[in-house]
């Protein structure tokens, strides 16, 4: 008799899997990683604009420097919306 590792009920493990776990409680770790994964992605679609909003980047830096550059020069001059 093998249990699964997550709910301890008896699982019929045909192959032998390491750790032995029913796939159906595999379920709510796989949605968290679908999200997870989802979230990164969006991430990365914001980064890429942000990115890519930089036509021009300066001379031996990467697209990611000159918009970091722009960013922080930027926020440092003083607002005049007072």
């Amino acid at each position: 008799m093998i249990n699964c590792l997550h709910c301890g009920e008896e699982i019929f493990d045909l192959l032998r899997t390491k750790p032995p776990i029913h796939f159906s409680c595999l379920n709510p770790y796989i949605n968290d990683l679908k999200a997870r994964v989802d979230g990164l992605e969006e991430t990365s679609k914001l980064y890429s604009e942000l990115l890519y909003g930089v036509s021009n980047k300066y001379p031996d830096e990467t697209r990611h420097e000159t918009a970091l550059r722009y960013i922080i020069e930027r926020e440092s001059k003083p607002s005049n919306a007072d």
